[in-house]
């Protein structure tokens, strides 16, 4: 019951991160080669910016890595809010440890 009132706390803060933030990270994002073509690929409904939201996602906690490959510059990260970074860092971490949580109860029950 714990794990599923977490999940829905998660599912909650993503949908708010996708209604609030979303347009604000992606026109962060809009000067580089694979932020405009995210949008026209996954669409506008709800796994659409889900979708859309985790590619954002992992650019910010896989910065480094992805500046070294040249997807982006530092001058795009350095945009981004630090509070609007900690917010996404913040969910996904959430949503990793509920992954956990979900793992564990099938180790225990099988």
């Amino acid at each position: 019951m714990i794990l599923f009132t977490s999940i829905t706390i998660n599912l909650g803060f993503l949908k708010y991160l996708q209604i609030k933030k979303l347009e604000v990270l992606e026109h962060i994002f809009k000067n580089t080669q694979w932020a405009p073509k995210c949008r026209s690929r996954f669409g506008e409904g709800f796994l659409g910016k889900l979708l859309r939201l985790n590619n954002i996602a992992l650019a910010i906690i896989f910065q480094k890595t992805l500046i070294r490959r040249g997807e982006f510059g530092n001058d795009t990260i350095a945009l981004i809010p630090k509070s609007l970074k900690n917010q996404v860092r913040c969910a996904y971490f959430h949503l990793q440890v509920n992954g956990i949580g979900i793992g564990a109860i099938y180790i225990k029950i099988c």
